[in-house]
């Protein structure tokens, strides 16, 4: 019967580093599509636009610091158009889309700090691809397993997944770096 069947599915990274010069393509394509991350400190996320993702803390987050750029790149979810309503949408908020590891690759070049804000995943594999651009990641001491990965050297872990306790970790970040 189906019961004493094992399924073992595919997980983890799969994201490959594009070459130096389709980075800085990608990266010259985002800044001529979005001008105003020319001069910015940017602050992004990426992932499904939901609330185990937190979205809306990321929205949140950017309220309070109108003085950078956020960029949210990933699958827009019904949750998007909800939080968007609930929060509004801040000023210095752009959503990009679901890009593929090129673009992304633009993305993780480009910004300042990486902003994982979900309250709850087990391994997210974007902590490991921002990494790979020594872009220092903020994330939640209790969200999952990024405090595995997250040190002092890399980034700045906060005690939960709260726009306040995110705003400040990024201040701190930006002095840091």
């Amino acid at each position: 019967g189906v019961t004493d069947r094992i399924y073992v599915k595919a997980q983890g990274t799969y994201f490959q580093k594009p070459s130096d010069e389709e980075i800085d393509t990608q990266k010259r394509l985002l800044i001529n599509r979005y001008p105003v991350l020319k001069d910015k400190k940017i602050v992004a996320g990426v992932g499904n636009t939901t609330e185990r993702k937190g979205f809306d803390i990321f929205l949140q987050t950017a309220l309070l610091m109108p003085e950078y750029e956020f960029i949210w790149a990933g699958k827009k979810e019904n949750y998007y158009e909800e939080a968007i309503e609930k929060y509004r949408k801040p000023s210095n908020f752009i959503y990009i889309g679901t890009l593929n590891d090129k673009e992304l690759s633009g993305v993780y070049s480009l910004i300042d700090v990486y902003l994982m804000c979900s309250r709850f995943d087990t391994l997210p594999s974007t902590i490991l691809e921002s990494l790979l651009f020594e872009t220092p990641v903020v994330g939640a001491k209790n969200s999952g397993g990024i405090v595995d990965i997250i040190s002092s050297d890399n980034g700045v872990l906060t005690e939960s997944a709260d726009e306040r306790q995110f705003a400040d970790a990024i201040k701190y970040a930006f002095v840091k770096n």
